[in-house]
């Protein structure tokens, strides 16, 4: 809507650095998963972990830099952030659910572990963008920005497991 005001006035420096490091870690886990590509690709749960830690990173760099344009509503970022989040929250679910039924752990821990922490990247953002869309009240801009520091966070253990654990 042109001539309105910012749906997160006082959020942009915040979403610039998110950016940047979102794209930063996205560079380091190809360069993780370039060293190690023989062994992730003798394990199918690895392959699936560096598919889902690459997909949440590209997640939060679109849901920074739509944060980013200038006059939008809150409804229409929320609707953005939405269209962005769902397919980063559901795809690993799915990948998640055909790895446990085609036995690609060796411990079912892993999956466990695996599918707790992409829950905690995740579903802060899609809850800020609901809030922001208008389906949750008192919810917003805070919940997208918590979603993007976790996922970072557990992108960044992804990529540790991928760049130094897969090796044990």
């Amino acid at each position: 809507m042109e001539g309105e005001a910012s749906a997160i006035p006082g959020w942009s420096d915040f979403f610039v650095a998110t950016a940047g490091v979102a794209g930063a870690l996205a560079g380091l886990l190809f360069v993780a998963i370039s060293i190690n590509l023989e062994k992730i690709l003798e394990l199918q749960s690895a392959i699936g972990r560096s598919a889902e830690t690459l997909l949440v990173l590209a997640g939060v760099l679109g849901v920074a830099l739509t944060s980013l344009v200038p006059a939008q509503s809150e409804h229409h970022l929320g609707t953005i952030v939405l269209a962005a989040a769902i397919p980063v929250w559901l795809i690993p679910i799915m990948m998640q659910i055909r790895s446990l039924r085609h036995h690609h752990y060796k411990h079912i821990a892993h999956v466990q572990v695996r599918a707790v922490l992409h829950q905690i990247a995740t579903l802060p953002i899609l809850i800020g963008a609901l809030g922001l869309f208008g389906e949750i009240a008192g919810v917003g801009i805070g919940w997208v920005a918590a979603g993007c520091i976790l996922s970072m966070l557990v992108a960044m253990f992804s990529a540790w497991v991928l760049l130094i654990e897969i090796l044990r």
